[in-house]
């Protein structure tokens, strides 16, 4: 977690220096001291307009912390406190909703419209969820700049341990008085705030599927394979293999869990579809010096002792 708030707040010190040194800038001889105030969110300006701000946190009771600036950009600091309010904007939420449904609609259109092919149909846009107030708290909706600086700060304590990892939640936070000072467009920060365990991400794939006689879903992939593994749990992930022609998107294993045990990183397996078992004599285990999974298992069948799959899967980055 120091990670996750240090890279907060250098961004968020960052932009601080920007914004207040872009206002007089002698190199460009441009005279900015006529500029007025605005007041905005500075990581919802880092993000953009109508963009989500990913958080990742630990599944856990504790409460989790996660802080929230209020940046004043004006040519000088005001000599005075300036009291700046702020509230949980459903409204907002609902509005970016309704936005990226419109424009996947839009693109549809276009798609089916090219009679060349060449525009592509979009993805369905993911549809936020209101965060319940059942798992946040927020130390106050009032903040106070101080006199002669720029910004304050609020806290987010957030509990993930009874998160729905189906759902998408975002926290909307919006800027809706300034004491008589100007509200920048950056005022909303739509904080998507994620239960993520560490096992959680994109990893590289190199491996085989071993399957008889069966030459189109079985055989080598890789390089260049990845896949997602997504949290279901405080030592779980879900892990949909595509076959040796992964890139048609042919076969694949619905509703695989990858089960960590936290204290021996030896892995087992549970499906929705079939008994699978790990290989007989194969080290099936994660590695958290290399955050790598080294992963052999059998599925169900007659011919049980010939249709699996071994992969070596290696931690990429991070997954959006």
């Amino acid at each position: 977690m120091k990670r996750t708030y240090i890279y907060l707040y250098t961004i968020l010190a960052a932009l601080t220096v920007f914004l207040s040194s872009c206002l007089k800038s002698e190199k460009t001889f441009t005279d900015f001291s006529k500029a007025g105030t605005l007041v905005e969110l500075p990581l919802a300006a880092y993000k953009g307009l109508n963009k989500t701000a990913p958080v990742a946190l630990p599944i856990q009771a504790a409460a989790q912390t996660i802080p929230v600036v209020i940046n004043v950009a004006s040519p000088v600091p005001l000599s005075t406190s300036l009291k700046v309010t702020l509230k949980v904007d459903e409204a907002a939420l609902t509005a970016l909703n309704n936005k990226n449904i419109a424009q996947y609609k839009s693109d549809s259109t276009a798609a089916a419209n090219d009679t060349t092919g060449a525009t592509a149909a979009p993805d369905y846009p993911v549809v936020y969820d209101l965060m319940p107030t059942a798992f946040y708290s927020i130390s106050s909706l009032i903040a106070t700049v101080p006199a002669n600086q720029r910004t304050a700060t609020i806290n987010v304590s957030v509990i993930t341990q009874n998160f729905d990892l189906e759902k998408a939640y975002v926290l909307p936070i919006s800027i809706v008085d300034a004491s008589g000072q100007q509200i920048s467009n950056y005022k909303t920060l739509f904080l998507n705030i994620q239960a993520k365990n560490k096992y959680d991400g994109i990893y590289t794939v190199k491996g085989i599927v071993h399957r008889d006689a069966d030459t189109q879903l079985g055989g080598h992939r890789g390089p260049g394979a990845t896949v997602s593994l997504a949290t279901t749990g405080a030592n779980s992930v879900s892990y949909a293999p595509l076959w040796a022609d992964n890139k048609t998107g042919i076969g694949g294993i619905d509703g695989l869990n990858i089960v960590i045990n936290p204290t021996t990183n030896k892995v087992s397996f549970t499906d929705s579809n079939a008994t699978l078992v790990g290989e007989p004599g194969y080290d099936t285990r994660y590695d958290p010096a290399t955050k790598t999974f080294y992963i052999s298992m059998l599925w169900n069948g007659a011919d049980i002792n010939h249709r699996g799959l071994t992969d070596t899967l290696t931690y990429s980055k991070a997954r959006p």
